[in-house]
């Protein structure tokens, strides 16, 4: 499990001190951790088929030998993402994709920032991608309440916020719209939870996780793939950051409060018994 952490270093010092958890979110999956790139140096580029047993995302690009997530990260290659973030651990096991991942909350307000786009799916005319999050029924595990927040028409850097209620599951989803508005309009909505990717024409898509998630430290990296039929799996569609603002909660506060009451008790003793 992996934690959106604080931004703020006063804030993390102040818990820590008195022993309190941050109310952060957290991001699940099944034999999921955080994983180094095996080689920080080798990306696929075209000539190499990358033999080492590399990452899932770590594939040539349909849009370019030298443009998968991975380049786009690093700020080489091809894709020519905006302040790249760099060599990340990503979240998987060990290098296979996880077909299930979600996000528990204590109630934070989340910000989701478009950092890049990189499919050719940025108009209704060209088919759409549209990028937004969905909560999860704690006893069906069903997708409940898609809500989209970003699309890939919109401009660089777009954000969007969303709250949802403590001790809530979520996850996020890409729903790509072919020929939308004509009489041959295809919806496919690809979520976090693969197994439960659909489309409107009541085919079943390929089983296959359109996900892939960079630790930035105080911030995640979502790398989307928007490909139906056979994906080239290059998740660099939509690359989209994600923050999240943590408070204390009430009895947070009281604790705090209590600890510096604990501070003050054993310096009034001393001051009582300097007067005696």
């Amino acid at each position: 499990m992996a934690k959106l952490r604080f931004s703020s270093l006063a804030a993390v010092a102040l818990f820590t001190a008195v022993a309190i958890s941050a109310n952060a979110d957290t991001l699940n999956g099944a034999f999921g951790g955080w994983t180094p790139w095996q080689k920080s140096g080798t990306l696929v580029d075209g000539s190499n088929n990358v033999t080492y047993g590399g990452p899932y995302w770590n594939v040539k690009s349909g849009d370019g030998a030298t443009n998968n997530i991975g380049w786009c990260l690093v700020g080489g290659g091809g894709c020519n993402m905006a302040n790249p973030p760099g060599n990340l651990n990503f979240f998987a096991n060990g290098n296979s994709a996880i077909d299930n991942m979600w996000f528990t909350t204590g109630g934070s307000t989340v910000t989701v920032s478009l950092n890049g786009v990189f499919t050719s799916q940025t108009s209704p005319g060209s088919g759409i991608d549209y990028f937004g999050y969905y909560t999860v029924d704690p006893t069906t595990h069903m997708v409940t309440g898609a809500t989209p927040l970003l699309n890939a028409g919109n401009s660089i850097p777009t954000s969007s916020t969303f709250m949802v209620g403590p001790n809530t599951s979520y996850g996020f989803y890409l729903e790509n719209v072919q020929g939308q508005g004509s009489s041959n309009e295809t919806r496919y909505w690809f979520y976090m939870d693969s197994t439960q990717d659909q489309a409107s024409n009541g085919t079943t898509p390929l089983a296959f996780q359109h996900f892939s998630i960079f630790d930035g430290g105080s911030s995640l990296y979502v790398g989307v793939e928007d490909g139906f039929g056979i994906p080239d799996g290059d998740y660099n569609d939509m690359i989209v950051q994600v923050t999240t603002a943590s408070a204390p909660e009430p009895a947070s506060t009281a604790l705090v409060a209590i600890g510096l009451l604990a501070f003050a008790i054993p310096f009034r003793g001393k001051l009582l018994s300097s007067t005696r």
